[in-house]
């Protein structure tokens, strides 16, 4: 078996074709549909305590289908983590999601927009001390208030994580790292170079080290790759007795710390042993959807590409590579329906379950689909 990749002149002629739908429905459809966004705050006590003032108190959006208040039945539920802009994107995303579903190319579904930032830029959705526990909100906090306040199917089967860029990134390691909690995963053009900079030579992780300021203190006022740099070495190596708070893989003179090397490898989903380690985890997944954008200036296709290529020789074969066209900030709401499509459509053809109310929900939906 291999790896599915659907071809850039199939997602072209769709991807124009939503884009032009997509178009029309803000002039025109829009305000008649019956899908809803509702807004909510959520006091995070996994968040309070960290050390940047990153803000206990987290908005999110909720995506309710058409249909959502008349209907009693249950339905899936996709988790968007963001890039690391950090912004919401119920309202940009809501107008595909309609189409989609009237189309009938996904199941009703519901969908949770989380916002991430701090200080102007992101957040990577990884626990630290210093940075908040970012892992246990979303799967001990978040999701419990979801299955709680709403018709979720409260199972992995039905539960899929997203993310784009870095937030890409996290929805790929998260995953692996909490496995039974998702079903799914769909990633637009992930940053995986998040790893790549810092295990594979010396020059980035040196060159990025003697960039960084001498303490903590200059966290908010450095720039983006050192802060993304950051947030993973408190998640990865944490050190609370080093005025940055964490170990980095390489001293100032260039030279890898082999232990420290060696925390940093188990989170590169890309390296042979951590794939090797991991590869049952990932093979587990009903579902695994990512965009590779057509353009090489300013995006990670190659990582993307190499990263897929490896898994596919260790015999992960539930990835769907979407060759879609544009760079990395093009086309979010066409590519958030693209990977839509494919996870749902693997989520909802899995009736088979060890707990048969899941399958039975599964079966309501398809029947209704």
């Amino acid at each position: 078996m291999t790896i599915l990749h659907i071809s850039r002149r199939t997602w072209i002629s769709r991807f124009v074709l939503l884009a032009f739908t997509l178009s029309l429905s803000g002039w025109f459809g829009s305000a008649a549909r019956g899908s809803e966004i509702v807004t909510h705050t959520l006091e995070s006590p996994s968040i309070a305590g960290n050390m940047v003032g990153i803000a206990s108190q987290r908005m999110f959006q909720v995506y309710l289908p058409d249909g959502y208040a008349e209907s009693s039945r249950r339905y899936p539920v996709l988790y968007s983590i963001p890039d690391w802009s950090g912004g919401t994107r119920g309202y940009t995303h809501k107008n595909g999601l309609d189409i989609a579903i009237e189309e009938g190319r996904i199941p009703s579904t519901i969908a949770v927009f989380i916002h991430a930032q701090h200080a102007g830029s992101g957040i990577a959705f990884l626990s630290s001390p210093v940075f908040g526990n970012w892992e246990t909100f979303l799967i001990s906090e978040l999701a419990p208030f979801l299955d709680r306040e709403y018709r979720t199917i409260p199972d992995p089967r039905a539960r899929a994580l997203m993310g784009r860029g870095v937030g890409g990134y996290s929805a790929f390691i998260l995953p692996v790292l909490h496995p039974g909690v998702w079903g799914a995963i769909g990633v637009n053009d992930p940053s995986l170079w998040c790893m790549w900079l810092y295990t594979r030579g010396t020059s980035n992780a040196l060159s990025d080290l003697r960039n960084m300021p001498d303490n903590f203190d200059g966290y908010n006022s450095t720039d983006t790759r050192a802060q993304i740099m950051w947030q993973i070495g408190a998640r990865v190596s944490p050190n609370p007795d080093t005025p940055l708070f964490y170990d980095h893989p390489v001293d100032l003179n260039g030279n890898w710390i082999p232990e420290v090397r060696e925390k940093w490898d188990a989170y590169d989903l890309s390296n042979p042993d951590t794939l090797t380690e991991y590869s049952e985890t990932l093979k587990d997944l009903l579902s695994i959807a990512i965009v590779v954008p057509e353009s090489t200036s300013g995006t990670n296709r190659s990582d993307n590409i190499s990263t897929i290529s490896q898994w596919e020789a260790t015999g992960i074969n539930n990835v769907v590579r979407l060759d879609m066209p544009g760079g990395h900030s093009d086309g979010k709401p066409e590519r958030f329906i693209a990977m839509a499509e494919v996870i749902l459509n693997a989520m909802i053809g899995a009736e088979v379950s060890p707990r048969g109310k899941v399958a039975a929900l599964w079966g309501e939906i398809k029947q209704n689909w």
